[in-house]
């Protein structure tokens, strides 16, 4: 089941990994705060949700329409080898930009069986 949520359901420890991205150029000189409070976010929600955190991974200065995000691409790596049920973002155009590489993702974690949980819509 793939669901866009920002309301705790009792995960039962799935494991989780968890995705951060900043394109510095929109972040300007908030590059790392901007990190650090996804970061923190994802942590508190991950935790009191009852999830199991089993990586974070981030990508810097990379915008969301790029298909070059190697760190996203290493968390999809990790649904895909069945290591972890749930990838978790801060809000979803950290996963893109435009409906149409949202919708892909979806689909694709509906196909894998796992979940897009979205702490802040």
């Amino acid at each position: 089941m793939t669901s866009a949520s920002n309301k705790h359901s009792k995960p039962s420890g799935q494991r989780a990994v968890l995705y951060l991205r900043v394109a510095t150029a929109q972040e300007d000189g908030m590059h790392d705060a901007a990190l650090e409070s996804q970061r923190r976010a994802l942590y508190e929600y991950a935790v009191t949700g009852g999830y199991d955190i089993v990586g974070e991974y981030r990508d810097e200065g990379s915008t969301g329409t790029a298909k070059n995000r190697p760190s996203f691409e290493m968390c999809m790596a990790r649904l895909r080898a069945g290591e972890a049920d749930v990838l978790m973002v801060s809000r979803l155009d950290r996963v893109g930009r435009n409906a149409a590489d949202i919708a892909a993702c979806v689909d694709e974690m509906d196909q894998l069986g796992a979940s897009l949980v979205a702490i802040d819509g």
